[in-house]
């Protein structure tokens, strides 16, 4: 076991970006249809190919074929015959939905659910495509804008006063004082469905109409123009507004409220595909099943700082055993050593070219802006030589 190449599969959302996929595959840009999502993995949605000796097999069907020598003794051991996480490249060009993941026990019980009543995994209704729970990471390869975390009730509450939104206001005044800003996004979306488009046509009206220099309020408005009386638009009020930098994370727990407003990113995540929706989409949204798995209570933006791990590499720590990230950056003339310590791994070049020579094989493998490979868990080390930067995918164990 050592090193292969990877071919990964696109997913083509109509809030996908016509350039920042395809310029990174060195594809022709713009291209005709928005190019969404790069997955890297082997989520039974769309699995990549690897190449085995001369032969494109999928990487679901190989490591299946050899669970332990794939994947490493000990990742096997705990996930079984599946590759623990999902890579992701984000081209964010329009937002997209406001939607929470969900924990291990509730994608279980929701997959058996669904399971029991026949619901096609291909379903556009289906909400739990697979039992695996939905922790993610989202690193910024450039500017990147989200809401996430809610902010607290209190300013809330104070926004609604100074804009004036007595539609909004006279909904809060229905809600406890002392209740989490979870209760009051219940609140707005058990609302009937004329009183919530009242709301969120008043809230776009008045947040146009003093926007300023605030971007929460400018987010407001432009979410309801590209969906017209959908109350989720009010989440630019209920959620921090973030702003991220190239290299900036954001770690996002199972239950945690969200969406991304622009940019491109990496995302890494538990393999998983299971999402319960709010609202802003025009996908299938279920409120009550978002709300039986959201965290309620305030919290800040779950932000992660990279730090040092192994020689050349910075990694985003996020307390999970399903993913780790790393980003490797090789320079000319300084070779990166680097150990396999958490079984099979996924690597994506970025930026540059270089190549890799695992300890078990007798030749080294090229690689160049684009491209991905696949380390075997049996692999014992490796050493990546380039002027490149390199994103790293891991289990967390």
């Amino acid at each position: 076991m050592a090193c292969y190449r990877l071919r990964c599969e696109v997913q083509h959302y109509d809030w996908g970006s016509r350039s920042a996929l395809p310029e990174l595959l060195g594809a022709p840009a713009p291209s005709a249809e928005p190019w969404a999502e790069l997955w890297l993995g082997a989520h039974a949605r769309a699995p990549s190919q690897v190449l085995v000796g001369s032969t494109w097999r999928s990487l679901r069907a190989w490591i299946e074929d050899r669970p332990a020598a794939v994947l490493g003794a000990r990742v096997a051991e705990r996930f079984g015959a599946q590759l623990p996480f999902l890579l992701k490249v984000l081209a964010v060009e329009r937002p997209l939905s406001l939607q929470v993941h969900p924990d291990a026990a509730r994608a279980a019980l929701g997959y058996a659910a669904e399971e029991a009543a026949r619901i096609p995994l291909d379903s556009p209704e289906r909400c739990y495509p697979d039992p695996n729970p939905k922790p993610e990471l989202v690193c910024a390869l450039g500017p990147f804008e989200a809401l996430c975390g809610f902010r607290p009730a209190r300013e809330i509450r104070a926004d609604a006063e100074a804009l004036g939104a007595r539609c909004f206001a006279a909904v809060l005044a229905r809600v406890p004082p002392r209740a989490s800003p979870g209760e009051i996004l219940a609140r707005l979306l058990r609302l009937p469905e004329g009183e919530r488009r009242a709301i969120a046509a008043e809230l776009a009206a008045r947040a146009a109409d003093g926007a300023g220099d605030d971007a929460r309020l400018a987010w407001l408005a432009r979410l309801h123009e590209a969906f017209p009386g959908d109350v989720a638009c009010a989440a630019p009020l209920l959620l921090h507004h973030v702003r991220l930098a190239a290299g900036e994370a954001l770690h996002l727990r199972p239950g945690d409220l969200h969406g991304y407003l622009r940019g491109t990113a990496l995302e890494l995540m538990a393999s998983s595909d299971d999402v319960l929706r709010a609202g802003l989409t025009r996908k299938h949204v279920d409120p009550e099943a978002l709300l039986a798995a959201l965290n309620p209570e305030p919290a800040a933006p779950p932000r992660v700082a990279p730090a040092g791990g192994e020689p050349g590499e910075q990694v985003y720590a996020a307390p999970t055993e399903w993913f780790r990230l790393g980003l490797l950056r090789p320079e000319p003339g300084a070779p990166l050593a680097l150990e396999v310590r958490r079984g099979a791994e996924v690597l994506l070049c970025l930026e540059g070219a270089g190549e890799l020579r695992a300890s078990d094989a007798p030749e080294a493998v090229s690689f160049r802006r684009g491209e991905a490979l696949f380390v075997a868990g049996e692999t014992p080390r490796y050493e990546v030589r380039g002027a490149a930067q390199l994103a790293r995918a891991s289990s967390g164990l």
